[in-house]
């Protein structure tokens, strides 16, 4: 009989875009935290992310699966990948109309998932992040305004440095939620190349 799951290309041992059948798409979506392997949640998760991109799924496909699944990806680059192709799933992929509300229950997923998980590892690190890049609701920016009064105190064990703050201003001035005087005062805080960079 026919399994539930067959995962082609299992361990990633050749170049190739690859493609699940229906029903073996499906359910490792659905299942994702049940295979043990990293490298395989992340061939299952590639071979969605192709799918999606070629324009043979829906996009919220993807950005339920990585949302549902992400607390069960443990492999540090595989789980900054996933994120910053879900931004792109939400911000560009996802038709206009439906992305403010995208980004606000993403944002909520990785609250939780800040709450839940072990405190000062990669993965809260990622959920640290994830919630900046989309918060959106108003509850949301306030979060984001007690975390920039706190600058160089922690979240979860997660440390608001340099690189996370100008995060946090990139995020509240996306939403009108800052002004330049703030700005003015981390570039004289960050005088860099980078520094100079984030504040334009």
């Amino acid at each position: 009989p026919k399994p539930d799951v067959i995962i082609v290309n299992d361990e990633d041992l050749t170049y190739a875009k690859v493609r699940f059948d229906r029903e073996s798409m499906d359910v490792a979506a659905a299942r994702l935290g049940d295979f043990d392997a990293s490298l395989t949640q992340l061939l299952i998760l590639g071979t969605l992310w192709d799918t999606v991109r070629d324009g043979q799924r829906p996009a919220q496909d993807y950005i339920t699966t990585v949302l549902d699944n992400c607390a069960a990806v443990t492999h540090s680059s595989g789980l900054l990948s996933q994120m910053r192709q879900l931004e792109t799933a939400v911000g560009a992929y996802l038709s206009p109309e439906a992305r403010a509300e995208a980004h606000t229950s993403s944002a909520d997923r990785f609250a939780q998932l800040r709450a839940m998980g072990p405190a000062g590892t990669d993965q809260a690190f990622q959920f640290v992040r994830g919630f900046i890049k989309h918060a959106s609701s108003q509850a949301q920016i306030s979060q984001l305004q007690s975390w920039l009064d706190a600058t160089g105190d922690t979240v979860r064990g997660i440390t608001i440095d340099t690189d996370l703050t100008w995060e946090i201003i990139i995020a509240l001035a996306a939403h009108d939620a800052i002004d330049d005087s703030a700005i003015t005062a981390m570039t004289n805080t960050d005088p860099s190349a980078t520094g100079a960079r984030q504040a334009a």
